[in-house]
């Protein structure tokens, strides 16, 4: 046992004094192979890498895969000579042209990477030669003539034409369009002409070709200048959103998104380039990115049919939340925290109408303990800030005090001030950016669990005039929520049904136990609410259609804003609590409490201090 934990010492001394001088000269020696020319390996078909009995077909294939992997790695030279061993060993198995030309068009691609061009194209050209009907074998000709230049520049125009056609990507019409520029053919006249054909072609339906023409004509576009009385700006502005939409055509939908990002960028006020990219977000799932897109896109151009029909399929589906971020705001964070023991649920404490861009109560809200709430949760109902900066300041402050914030915006938050009024084509785009903003910052605006039994619904809504009982119709000379944009939605009958179709899908989730929900409007007539001022008018205050909502989700208690008064009251087994932020004479000696809607056990309504001291 001694002599066996000697040797140990001994070897770990040694591993101590060896292993650096190892690594080290491995780093000297893999420098020095990669100043080695390549070439002599992939001749050497007799070295380590090849093998001297009969080897059949499956195993070059799988000496294939190798070689892919390693130049995946980057370590082309070990893929030159994997690819040169396979190729001899495909030729004495009697492979078929397709796996030939694979080897070829893998060799052709590393010899590529270590800047061995005339042996690239040597071998992409015999891939053509195998599978001319094979788009990457075309895209690598054109590549390593593209290198070499000079006699090989035509081949490098043709074989990229040839690989667009065969496939229509992004990638291979980024080859031509720089095959093209190498051959220094600007032109004004050249451009309209080859966007003529490209017209055309589209119009016949063929699409993959009209790509390549608007790609030739991006190429050939002056950089400065004018075509045909149009800044050159448009011109390629025109020529991103065609080339877009014939990508679109193809089903290529990120690449459609990209040209017509390029065309938006080129032309901010060219209103087909926003509908393009509408229609390619669209295609890709991003529904609400479509949404503001085609929005923008009908502030240019109001009188356009199409952009009228890709709007209304972008509203359409946002109540469906099926777009990806959608989906994973909703999945990942509503079962969080349900495995979470009851016992530990922590508190639940809500608040409304906070107004952080206002200095008092930013001031209030700096008074706040840093570790009082950290296991609690929060409910903001509406009314945080008044502008996307202002918002994302006091959700961010609040994130960091409490472990979880569920928030639903009011009106003031949609509201499009100066500052924001260019940012947004209206107030529906704002509240999608609002969303985003509430997913990168943590928090929620979707239903989610906070324990095992306890769930938080928040609920969006907005106003109708149909809650005036007296006087159920809308006053035309009432100005209240006059920053708020609405495109093509009427205020007074469509904005409110819309913002209730947001919580259709609500019902379906597997909420059990307690349920809490909150909105920023008032969902019942018969709750108080202060009548005497313009802006909490009955006809601007709520929603009745709302409290079916409120109990189709089984809610027991239900948070709301707007009101403007702290209450409690319980009806037809719901309670209903509001607790709006109010700072009056009596800050100045004290600081406002906060409301705890749940202890931990129970449901509540009991103010509590948000300092430490109390």
């Amino acid at each position: 046992a001694g002599a066996s934990s000697h040797g140990e010492v001994v070897w770990e001394r040694l591993k101590a004094e060896l292993l650096p001088l190892v690594q080290e000269t491995a780093f000297m020696l893999a420098a020095a192979m990669r100043r080695l020319l390549p070439r002599p390996l992939a001749a050497d078909t007799a070295g380590p890498l090849s093998c001297s009995s009969p080897i059949g077909q499956p195993v070059a294939a799988l000496r294939l895969r190798l070689a892919e992997r390693s130049a995946a790695e980057g370590d082309h030279f070990l893929a030159v000579g994997l690819f040169s061993v396979a190729l001899d060993e495909l030729h004495g198995a009697g492979a078929g042209p397709e796996e030939e030309a694979l080897a070829l068009a893998g060799r052709a691609e590393s010899l590529l990477a270590v800047g061995h061009c005339e042996a690239a194209r040597a071998d992409a050209q015999a891939a053509t030669e195998l599978r001319p009907d094979c788009a990457r074998v075309w895209r690598l000709l054109g590549l390593a003539a593209a290198q070499q230049g000079g006699e090989q520049a035509e081949m490098a125009h043709e074989a990229h034409l040839k690989a667009l056609l065969l496939e229509p990507t992004l990638q291979n019409a980024d080859g031509l369009q720089r095959a093209v520029e190498a051959a220094k053919d600007r032109g004004a006249e050249a451009a309209q002409a080859d966007k003529a054909r490209g017209d055309a072609t589209m119009q016949a339906g063929d699409f993959g070709r009209a790509v390549a023409l608007y790609t030739t004509a991006l190429a050939r576009s002056p950089e400065c200048q004018e075509t045909e009385g149009a800044p050159i700006a448009l011109f390629r502005a025109v020529l991103f959103a065609n080339r877009s939409g014939a990508f679109a055509r193809l089903g290529h939908w990120e690449a459609a998104v990209a040209d017509a990002r390029l065309a938006v960028e080129a032309a901010p006020d060219f209103a087909k380039a926003h509908g393009r990219l509408g229609t390619a977000l669209l295609g890709c799932g991003q529904h609400e990115e479509a949404y503001a897109a085609f929005a923008r896109a009908l502030r240019l151009a109001p009188n356009e049919r199409l952009l009228f029909k890709g709007w209304q399929a972008a509203l359409s589906l946002l109540p469906r939340w099926s777009s990806a971020v959608a989906r994973a705001r909703r999945r990942s964070r509503f079962c969080l925290d349900s495995g979470r023991p009851d016992r530990c649920s922590g508190r639940v404490f809500a608040t409304s109408d906070v107004r952080a861009d206002v200095k008092a109560n930013e001031e209030w809200l700096s008074k706040m303990d840093k570790t009082k709430f950290q296991d609690d949760v929060l409910l903001v109902a509406g009314n945080l800030g008044s502008n996307l900066a202002s918002l994302a300041r006091a959700l961010a402050f609040l994130r960091g005090r409490f472990r979880r914030v569920f928030y639903v915006p009011g009106n003031s938050e949609l509201a499009l001030p100066g500052s924001e009024a260019a940012a947004f084509p209206d107030s529906l785009a704002k509240l999608l950016a609002i969303l985003a903003l509430c997913d990168e910052l943590g928090v929620d605006t979707a239903p989610a669990a906070i324990s095992s039994s306890v769930f938080v619904v928040p609920l969006f809504s907005w106003y109708n005039a149909w809650f005036d009982k007296s006087d159920p119709f809308p006053d035309p000379s009432q100005k209240v929520d006059r920053r708020c944009e609405w495109g093509r939605l009427n205020p007074e009958t469509q904005v409110w049904k819309f913002f209730l179709s947001l919580n259709t899908l609500h019902r379906w989730l597997p909420c059990h136990g307690k349920v809490i929900t909150l909105s920023h409007f008032v969902p019942r007539q018969d709750l108080p609410y202060d009548p005497g001022r313009a802006q909490t008018s009955p006809k601007v205050m709520g929603c009745e259609e709302l409290d079916e909502q409120v109990r189709a989700v089984r809610s027991q208690l239900h948070f709301f804003g707007h009101a403007g008064r702290s209450h409690g009251k319980r009806v037809d087994g719901v309670h209903y609590v509001q607790h709006a932020l109010r700072l009056d004479v009596r800050s100045r000696f004290e600081v406002a409490p906060i409301m705890c809607i749940f202890d931990g056990e129970r449901l509540c309504n009991e103010p509590c201090s948000i300092t430490a001291s109390e």
